[in-house]
């Protein structure tokens, strides 16, 4: 703070009291807010203003209103406030992992229903551990795992990555969806052909998956009907349920939800390289690595079950 108010020093309370007060507009809320007496606060923010050397606040009774100055300066004291907060809520972090709890970075698509059956699957080994997961693209999740802002992610990977150690998993390869009963359903696999005419429910344009399906259409010569473009797979799932079109997703998301689709491979092959992601070595808790191993050796198993030829499924 020192430098952006002309070498002032004010303390990380004074602010904090400022800018509570500044939410507040009542000495008496912000008091309750900060766990401290009222005649606390009033010094925090007399002791602000003389360092300043302007009134922040006018006082008329039990009433008091922001200066101009003090509306001038808030803009400034809520971005330090907020950076304050990011610190103690980092550090809260810090202890939390101390305590034993990791962070687990999934995508959204992999985060509604495959992670948590698979973390289930799970509870005995990790049963002492507590997990936060958290929810990112895959490269959102390859980034913090990098900065070591989670413990373990599960993402897709599709060139070399630095500075992440990585478990590699079996390659899977992308599925199309259909709605039951559907007119494609008695074909073994599906290719860009034969969906001409069809409505199709797309992926994000930006997802690495749609990124890669739409190379595929493109060589074959093939444009479809994108009526709806969503940002996960689980929704491409629900849409083509409800009969909006067809879809081509990753395997694991359509097998978690074969039971009201029916699902077939598609060919040309779209590779789905999904892997597990560990933070570099030095910020990387041992336990991490346990759960890592677990996690990879649970996903080899269930990718064995799923590749065999990723053949029709009901």
């Amino acid at each position: 703070m020192a430098d952006e108010l002309g070498g002032r020093v004010l303390s990380a309370r004074q602010v904090e009291a400022f800018q509570t007060v500044m939410v507040t507009r009542s000495m008496t809320e912000a008091a309750e807010l900060m766990h401290v007496s009222q005649p606390a606060i009033s010094r925090l923010i007399h002791d602000m203003e003389a360092a300043l050397g302007f009134a922040l606040f006018e006082r008329k009774g039990p009433v008091i209103s922001a200066t101009l100055e003090a509306i001038e300066l808030v803009d400034v004291v809520h971005k330090h406030y907020v950076g304050l907060t990011a610190i103690r809520e980092r550090a809260d972090d810090i202890a939390a992992r101390l305590d034993g709890e990791l962070r687990i970075g999934v995508t959204p698509a992999l985060a509604l229903h495959y992670v948590p059956e698979l973390l289930a699957s799970l509870a005995s080994e990790i049963a002492p551990v507590g997990i936060v997961l958290e929810t990112g693209t895959s490269l959102e999740m390859i980034a913090r795992a990098a900065a070591g802002q989670v413990d373990v992610a599960i993402a897709v990977v599709n060139s070399t990555q630095e500075g992440v150690g990585l478990i590699h998993l079996p390659p899977l390869e992308a599925v199309c969806v259909l709605p039951t009963g559907h007119r494609l359903g008695n074909k073994e696999w599906i290719t860009p052909g034969d969906l001409v005419g069809e409505s199709y429910v797309a992926l994000a344009r930006s997802a690495a998956l749609q990124i890669q399906i739409d190379r595929v259409l493109a060589a074959d010569g093939v444009q479809l009907q994108r009526r709806v473009h969503t940002t996960m797979s689980a929704t491409v799932c629900s849409m083509v349920q409800a009969g909006m079109g067809v879809g081509i997703i990753d395997p694991l998301t359509a097998f978690s939800l074969a039971g009201s689709l029916m699902v077939r491979p598609f060919r040309p092959a779209v590779p789905y390289h999904l892997e597990v992601i560990l933070p570099p070595s030095p910020r990387r808790p041992a336990a991490a690595r346990r759960l890592a191993d677990a996690l990879s050796a649970k996903l080899m198993k269930d990718f064995r079950e799923i590749a065999p030829g990723l053949r029709s499924v009901d």
